[in-house]
């Protein structure tokens, strides 16, 4: 039972830190782009235009939203590392699939990818196994 919870709020954490993170990065170093974030073909025809530095934010918000799912996760069940891989599957398949239906900059695509399977990589590689 632990193990389910500790993988929901693991995922649940995650979720909500990222977007909370893309906020609060939007809100530190607002753009002006007359656009609705909400609206994926608004997103499309100005994914370009975006400034490089509102792109690293992001790739930052989703990397420390995901460590912090792991970190709430690892404090509720401590014994097991599997919540660990269902809330890193489930985060690069979300990055995934917003890659997919909004094209970004290759650099984006790759940074952010690279990004998550690193700290996926680093966290999990490092906890001990029950």
């Amino acid at each position: 039972m632990k193990t389910f919870l500790a993988t929901i709020i693991g995922i649940v954490v995650a979720i909500a830190a990222t977007k909370g993170l893309e906020i609060l990065g939007h809100n530190i170093f607002p753009v002006k782009l007359d656009i609705d974030p909400n609206n994926i073909e608004e997103l499309k025809l100005i994914m370009f235009k975006i400034p490089v530095y509102l792109l690293v934010v992001i790739v930052f918000a989703h990397t420390l939203g995901l460590f912090l799912g792991f970190i709430v996760s690892r404090l509720i069940e401590r014994k097991s590392i599997l919540p660990l891989y269902y809330i890193s599957g489930l985060m690069i398949l979300l990055a995934v699939i917003n890659l997919i239906l909004i094209k970004h900059p290759t650099w984006f695509i790759i940074s952010d990818l690279l990004a998550l399977l690193l700290v996926s990589i680093a966290y999990i590689g490092t906890r001990k196994k029950a």
